[in-house]
């Protein structure tokens, strides 16, 4: 309950953003960052580091949402501390590993925004690594290798965007044979079949490429 109202704020925010209204999206200091950033300081626990990540991840995609790349970055580089404080508070917490491979895959969506391939592959390869680790975890966890498969897709397209074309069809088979194996599982299921789609796409324009 002790931070129910301090997420208030930023759904709020949200809700402003998502509807264009920029000028009151953030008329004021993220409040509710700033409530849990004071509660963790005094008395961190996992739980309030995670939801002061989440927070400091929100406040990231409003700032995105209203054109300033480069302003969401830093919001999404605070969330990255904050859950690398919560790993080295609890190694094994699946929930914190996942928030400091959700904040890479951000920071990478960024610098690809900003077309920075070379971070952006940094990045990626960072949250690949965190979904690597969970998957090994739970090999049988058909979300955690979903996550995997939007990993590879983006760090194909990282590599294709550099240049890199060799890397990028590796990135696209991997990933297609991951999201062949899910739709396998789950014929029916529209999000499998749309990733096998999209990584049927990325791997013609790879071999094109090449």
């Amino acid at each position: 309950h002790r931070f129910s109202d301090a997420r208030l704020p930023t759904r709020l925010r949200s809700f402003l953003a998502a509807r264009c209204r920029a000028g009151a999206a953030l008329v004021e200091p993220p409040a509710a960052a700033a409530t849990l950033e004071d509660l963790a300081g005094r008395s961190p626990t996992l739980e309030g580091l995670l939801d002061l990540a989440v927070v400091q991840v929100a406040v990231g995609d409003d700032v995105w949402e209203l054109g300033d790349i480069p302003g969401a970055a830093g919001h999404y580089r605070a969330a990255r501390s904050t859950a690398r404080r919560a790993r080295a508070m609890a190694p094994e917490s699946t929930p914190a590993a996942r928030q400091e491979g959700v904040v890479e895959q951000r920071l990478g969506d960024a610098a690809a925004e900003l077309e920075d391939w070379r971070l952006a592959l940094t990045h990626h390869r960072a949250s690949l690594a965190v979904d690597e680790e969970l998957l090994r975890r739970e090999p049988e966890n058909a979300e955690l290798a979903r996550d995997l498969g939007t990993d590879l897709s983006r760090l194909g397209a990282d590599a294709f965007a550099a240049g890199d074309l060799a890397d990028a069809l590796a990135a696209h088979t991997r990933a297609s044979e991951l999201r062949e194996r899910l739709l396998a599982a789950a014929p029916a299921d529209a999000r499998a079949i749309d990733d096998v789609d999209e990584s049927s796409f990325q791997l013609a324009r790879a071999r094109s490429a090449l």
